[in-house]
């Protein structure tokens, strides 16, 4: 609210009117009552806002008038020590209404030119009402607490943390992020060699150690105690080494018949080939489109599944056989590894074949064979016979008589190449019996 104050001069004589009331020597004695009341009505104004000052040239009425739209001034007086550069402004105007403001630039020629950084809005051309904020950097209490700052978020302890702060902390904590090259009470005093581990010395300063980056990195992954694991295959490798050749077969519970997500398709409770799987079962996969993944899995609770250890090489994969003990399509069946035994494990094909077991082909029998109760069917023997024996020993014709019996595949004459007698000698002239068997019959 605007208040006649502002026309106050500091020279006592020459206020001589308050309110438009003559106040001047010899003034009407009514003027004294109506003096004194105007005097309040100002001062209540002024008291209503009073953390906003009209000082204009700060003694009687001023002339302040538009300059820019971020510029007034203060006529023919220097008053550059009041209009101080981040003080706040409050402009009363018609056109931008009541709008705030802070000082950023002050200078004095023939009149006091201050320059404003309004908080929205600008200066028009015409008449404005200049407010200055009350408090000042130098009335500022020193003692306000910091959950009196902005939000109040920020605690006492908080913001002391600045003290000491010289430059922006953020340019200051973006520098940090840059290469350790110089010395202090913990740091080395030389610059870092480059790819080393960092280590603290006996001297309690940053320095490299003999551990490259590379060498670091081979611990990603590692789960557990190095030194422990490594005990434990020192204690178990005489034994894979041993059993490794042993291995006859692989039985595994389940095989796919299609290509699978091993990050998904084998965890507890999944159904490959029609079998409910189960955490620790094993399985042979051996249908992926990049057949680099094949071989032998472990059912896991979730997630990923791993390769079975002991056959996590193409080396221990190569020339085995896989049994498959369940599933629509895979039941009962038998697999095996074609793969070379070389190559890495990820990049080297694997792959597997079923086996087919043969009942078709010759059978070739050696020494004395033995038949009790046996029908020979096809293929026939074919194979030339030297019967020494008798019919009796043959115990083909149980008390029969030896003497022209049966012949077979010979029709006549004296040689007995590729023919069964049964009761003929080998040697003289056989008359032609065309081809028939004759049992108990001379020829």
């Amino acid at each position: 609210m605007s208040s006649n104050i502002k026309d106050y001069s500091t020279t006592q004589a020459s206020n001589t009117s308050l309110n438009t009331i003559d106040v001047d020597e010899g003034m009407l004695p009514s003027n004294l009552n109506n003096a004194i009341r105007a005097l309040m009505k100002n001062t209540r104004d002024w008291y209503n806002d009073s953390q906003w000052v009209q000082y204009g040239d700060g003694d009687g009425a001023a002339t302040v008038a538009y300059a820019s739209g971020t510029t007034f001034t203060i006529a023919g007086v220097d008053v550059t020590t009041i209009y101080t550069v981040g003080r706040r402004i409050k402009v009363i105007a018609a056109t931008p209404g009541t709008i705030y403001g802070t000082i950023t630039a002050v200078a004095f020629s023939s009149n006091t030119t201050v320059t404003v950084a309004w908080d929205s809005g600008s200066l028009s051309s015409e008449t404005i009402d200049v407010y200055l904020g009350a408090l000042t950097a130098e009335s500022v209490p020193k003692t306000i607490n910091a959950d009196r700052i902005n939000t109040g978020v920020v605690s006492n302890t908080e913001f002391n943390y600045l003290n000491g702060v010289t430059s922006a902390i953020q340019t200051q904590l973006d520098a940090k992020q840059a290469t350790i090259t110089g010395s202090a009470t913990t740091i080395d005093t030389e610059s870092l060699t480059a790819n080393r581990a960092v280590i603290s010395n006996g001297s309690q300063k940053i320095a490299v150690s003999d551990v490259t980056s590379t060498e670091l990195a081979y611990l990603d992954g590692v789960s557990s105690n190095v030194q422990t694991q490594m005990n434990t295959k020192a204690t178990t490798s005489y034994v894979d080494d041993a059993v490794a050749g042993l291995r006859t077969r692989i039985i595994c519970r389940a095989a796919t018949t299609a290509n699978i997500d091993l990050t998904a398709d084998l965890q507890n409770g999944d159904t490959l080939d029609g079998v409910t799987l189960a955490t620790g079962n094993k399985v042979l996969v051996k249908n992926q489109s990049t057949d680099s993944q094949n071989g032998v899995y472990i059912v896991v609770s979730s997630g990923t599944a791993s390769r079975d250890p002991q056959f996590n090489t193409v080396a221990e994969l190569a020339g085995q056989m896989v049994v498959v003990q369940e599933g629509t399509a895979g039941a009962d069946k038998l697999f095996l590894c074609t793969s070379d035994n070389s190559g890495s494990i990820g990049s080297a094909s694997i792959t597997f074949t079923i086996i087919t077991p043969q009942n078709t082909g010759d059978v070739t029998l050696t020494g004395t064979q033995t038949l009790t109760n046996k029908t020979l069917t096809s293929p026939k023997i074919n194979e030339d016979v030297a019967v020494t024996s008798t019919a009796t020993e043959l115990n083909l014709l149980d008390g029969k008589s030896a003497t022209n019996l049966a012949l077979i595949g010979k029709t006549e004459g004296t040689n007995f190449t590729n023919s069964l007698l049964i009761g003929h000698t080998t040697t003289g002239t056989l008359n032609a019996a065309q081809r028939n068997i004759g049992i108990g019959k001379t020829a």
